[in-house]
């Protein structure tokens, strides 16, 4: 007789550790702005400001959103998730598509430039996702893989 066990469905992550791994993610993405930042003016600081600051805002932006598809694809976890052992996945319990991280990240921009009302809507709702979560299919779950090896 084979005793075949399914793996358990993977717990959802709470609002707060969700909450903590945002702070957490904010610092580290100030030193990285901050380092792109200065080479970014290192590199137009003889151009015309009313043309470069537009472009400034953008290349950060784009530093940002490169930051974090990276590494919702490529292992579904950004260094603070790591740290808070969370885990971005599809609902089908696979890894985020480039598409569907793309499309995250413009969501939660757009949220947060709605006054975080995205991330608001997670408060009421069910199962505690973030609208751009509960949009695209996708969840943030814990990830209970042994790190210790």
């Amino acid at each position: 007789m084979n005793d075949i066990t399914k793996a358990a469905p993977p717990r959802r992550a709470g609002l707060r550790r969700c909450l903590a791994s945002m702070m957490y993610e904010i610092l580290l993405l100030a030193a990285l702005l901050l380092v792109s930042g200065f080479l970014f003016v290192g590199i137009t600081q003889k151009f015309d400001n009313d043309f470069v600051r537009p472009m400034f805002q953008l290349a950060l932006l784009f530093v940002c959103g490169t930051y974090f598809v990276w590494f919702w694809v490529h292992g579904g976890q950004t260094v603070a998730m790591k740290a808070w052992r969370l885990k971005l996945i599809e609902d089908s319990g696979r890894l985020i598509s480039k598409k569907r991280g793309i499309f995250r990240f413009i969501f939660a921009v757009a949220s947060v430039g709605l006054l975080g009302a995205g991330f608001i809507w997670a408060i009421f709702d069910s199962d505690r996702k973030f609208l751009h979560d509960r949009l695209l299919g996708t969840s943030i779950v814990i990830d209970d893989r042994n790190t210790d090896g």
